[in-house]
């Protein structure tokens, strides 16, 4: 998914609260750049079963995350 995305559409794709426990933030990106400054390609965050992890960046810039559902 493109990091440009606004929270709000993830929130209803995928039945997440990233807007209502992120207020200040507008996009993907931003929301990972906030839970992972170092943005090394190798680490994901993990939130409400589903496994978020940066698919394509350049430096600082990202361009695409993966969001995977988490099997139970």
């Amino acid at each position: 998914m493109s990091s440009k995305t606004l929270l709000h559409e993830v929130d209803q794709l995928l039945g997440l609260t990233l807007v209502e426990e992120n207020p200040e933030i507008d996009t993907l990106g931003g929301w990972y750049f906030t839970k992972d400054i170092e943005l090394d390609l190798t680490s994901f965050i993990d939130y409400e079963g589903y496994r978020f992890k940066i698919y394509q960046k350049d430096g600082m810039q990202l361009h695409y995350i993966e969001i995977k559902k988490k099997e139970a």
